[in-house]
């Protein structure tokens, strides 16, 4: 005996009232999903990342446009460097503080872009995940101490470039 397509709907339909009616009546929604975690948030931090702050990979790989054609934006790092503090966690975008300033061109647009995994693209500037954290760290710190932020790109670009030059003459 075939339940029919309408008699199975209207037990979906009856089944999904009498659950509403038992969460009603015990005060609560009940979700299986475990609570959301609250990413911190830091709106000053990401104004001062476009205060006139070069992208690291524009340093270390050349620059693809001009700057007016290519702004800068706020760019989070999904890194995965649990030596570090950090770890990639799947869907949530990490705090603001694991942010670095990118152009246009290398964190959404061009060819050599950030990856949604990207590793890919900090092995390619040249920094482990390691490294990228440090940099965010070392980045988010100038900020906190109301300190210029391009030394720090500068000197983590140098780090990079002699990473590249390191990884050129291994493979050689």
């Amino acid at each position: 005996m075939a339940i029919s397509p309408k008699d199975a709907a209207e037990a979906r339909q009856l089944l999904r009232s009498y659950r509403k009616q038992n969460q009603k009546a015990r005060g609560q929604r009940v979700s299986h999903k475990p609570a959301r975690a609250v990413r911190e948030r830091d709106h000053g931090y990401l104004s001062w990342l476009h205060e006139d702050l070069p992208c690291i990979a524009c340093l270390v790989l050349g620059e693809p446009l001009p700057v007016e054609l290519n702004p800068i934006e706020a760019a989070h790092q999904k890194i995965n460097a649990p030596s570090r503090g950090v770890q990639k966690r799947m869907g949530v975008r990490p705090d603001d503080a694991w942010t670095v300033p990118l152009c246009r061109h290398h964190h959404r647009i061009g060819p050599l872009c950030c990856d949604p995994a990207q590793a890919k693209f900090w092995a390619i500037v040249g920094l482990s995940p390691e490294e990228t954290a440090d940099f965010c760290q070392a980045l988010y710190g100038a900020f906190q101490e109301e300190r210029d932020g391009r030394p720090v790109i500068r000197d983590f670009a140098s780090l990079a470039a002699g990473n590249r030059a390191d990884s050129r003459d291994a493979a050689a």
